[in-house]
């Protein structure tokens, strides 16, 4: 088949999209297709008659994924145009051309729903979720809307639009002054506990966190800060007792990210309010809307999800840190165990956890769902990924190797659902048919 393999973009996660589609690209030509591996934003100029014949090595050019995720103005500087569009030259009419698109993006615009939607109107056929399940799972204050409507097990949390944060922390502020003035309390103290801030911890030490799955591997807190939750009001399901502040409901250390995201970008920890502050700082650079949930102290998990049936349970446990950009994609700086040391009932229920989020978020073809398990045992559902990463440290294929899967075909699979999905009508009323039994 003419394949293209759009990978890259102009978003933070382009360095693993690239990686990705390069090893997408190899497996492909290994397989026997005509591969081509284009990038989205910058595409290609002049003629691109013949393409899919042309003998060159289309990720050549493909580096490593570094350390630190690109500077997207720095990638902007590179169109020629100003990068008026999202699509660089010549990538539609390609896309048009191919037998099927193979997805490798990462990330806005590539991930939430837009290029799926742009697609389905033009009859191009492409790999993954549809438009509307990449725009449920892609926001993460609406998947966790539905995990609480579905009883999905999630961390409770809250979302907050720029200026409305603000307008909450001044509220505690004054809030808590009025309180102390009254009782004759010294005004610098923890909103949270009443405690003061100068804990030990450093001025600003935010950790970056995994925006995938919100939390470290391993934490030196003091006892019971990390699970303070109140699992009688309902808190482990995801849901928070009424209150004119929810924030309030949240304990520290909380979780802050953006709303719309990968790969650990733009999550901290906050621990007290100064360090809340200053992670909320950080979220808003990547959107105007960000969440804030409770932190849950425990072991990572991933299951993917094939066609709706879950593969085998991956943990994943960084040597020093937490889950973040480095340890996702540079290699050796994570142990990852596939399948999991963990009872089998626990890793039936979080299989069976995934495939119901799969119902849930009406995905399609393939997924990956992110997980924690606190040292209770007990388990929650972070976030779905729409499409999970393909770089040589990426967890899904790891997944489907010991499933008995290798690369290669596991490319062959994602392309046979993508036929599938292509063949049943693009112009449905998205209501949902064939996912009613979701609890």
């Amino acid at each position: 088949m003419k394949i293209v393999v759009l990978a890259g973009g102009n978003s933070t996660e382009r360095d693993v999209s690239l990686s990705s589609g390069g090893m997408i690209y190899h497996a492909l030509k290994n397989n026997g297709h005509q591969a081509v591996l284009l990038d989205v934003y910058l595409g290609i100029e002049g003629d691109t008659e013949g393409i899919f014949t042309w003998e060159q090595d289309w990720a050549a050019s493909v580096s490593a994924v570094g350390e630190n995720a690109p500077d997207v103005e720095t990638v902007k500087a590179l169109r020629k145009d100003g990068g008026k569009s999202f699509f660089g030259p010549n990538v539609l009419k390609i896309c048009q051309e191919a037998d099927c698109v193979f997805l490798a993006l990462h990330g806005a615009n590539g991930e939430d729903g837009r290029i799926q939607a742009c697609f389905e109107l033009m009859g191009i056929s492409y790999t993954g979720a549809d438009s509307v399940g990449s725009c449920l799972a892609m926001d993460k204050g609406i998947a966790k809307d539905l995990f609480q409507t579905y009883h999905i097990p999630t961390p409770a949390g809250i979302r907050l639009k720029k200026g409305e944060a603000r307008q909450n922390t001044m509220r505690q502020n004054r809030a808590l002054q009025s309180d102390n003035l009254q009782r004759g309390k010294p005004q610098s103290g923890n909103l949270q506990s009443g405690k003061p801030q100068s804990d030990n911890l450093q001025s600003g030490n935010l950790q970056s966190g995994n925006l995938q799955s919100g939390k470290p591997q391993s934490e030196n807190l003091q006892s019971g800060m990390a699970q303070s939750e109140n699992l009688q009001s309902g808190m482990a399901q995801g849901e928070l007792p009424q209150s004119k502040n929810p924030e309030n409901e949240i304990p520290y250390p909380r979780i802050v990210k953006a709303s719309c995201g990968g790969s650990s970008i733009g999550v901290c920890i906050a621990r007290n309010e100064e360090e809340y502050e200053k992670a909320m700082e950080e979220a808003f650079r990547y959107g105007d809307e960000i969440i804030v949930e409770q932190y849950i102290r425990g072991r990572e998990f991933s299951v993917g999800v094939l066609d709706g049936k879950a593969l085998p349970v991956i943990e994943m446990a960084p040597k020093a840190g937490f889950y973040d950009y480095k340890n996702k994609y540079q290699p050796g700086t994570t142990v990852e165990t596939c399948p999991a040391r963990i009872p089998e009932e626990k890793a039936r229920k979080m299989q069976e956890i995934s495939e119901r989020v799969f119902r849930a978020l009406r995905l399609k073809s393939y997924a990956r769902m992110d997980f924690v398990m606190n040292e209770a045992g007990e388990i929650f559902c972070l976030e779905g990924n729409t499409l999970p990463g393909m770089t040589p440290t990426s967890l899904l294929p790891q997944e489907a190797a010991a499933a008995g899967m290798d690369f290669g075909q596991l490319c062959e699979t994602i392309l046979e659902l993508a036929h599938k999905k292509s063949s049943e009508s693009r112009f449905t009323d998205n209501t949902g048919k064939g996912y009613g039994n979701l609890i």
